[in-house]
């Protein structure tokens, strides 16, 4: 990674099993993630979205895998808050469209 990562980035180099993802926000206010969400990742994916309880839009076409794990931390988030999936990359919305969900709102 640069040396100028964003302040709330995930930093990939210490340990890569922690958390292969990383994310900002964007000029709009979006989270933009990139990289995997899943079992190895969701822990640290869940204070992402769990830091408050004001609305969250996030940009997700920069995951190219999600498993269960991460669509447990979007509906734990979305109890608490509104969460909104702006764009996704085609694999999330796959899996998003097979469990029958929405985070269109």
């Amino acid at each position: 990674m640069s040396d100028q990562q964003p302040a709330d980035a995930v930093d990939l180099e210490a340990d890569p099993r922690e958390a292969p993802f990383s994310y900002h926000r964007d000029a709009a206010g979006r989270i933009v993630v990139v990289g995997d969400i899943d079992l190895a990742s969701a822990e640290a994916f869940r204070p992402v979205l769990l830091a408050s309880r004001d609305p969250i839009e996030l940009d997700l076409t920069g995951v190219q895998f999600m498993d269960s794990s991460g669509v447990k931390v979007l509906l734990q988030a979305r109890r608490v808050r509104p969460v909104r999936i702006a764009v996704a990359s085609p694999s999330v919305n796959r899996v998003l469209e097979l469990l029958g969900l929405s985070f269109a709102e």
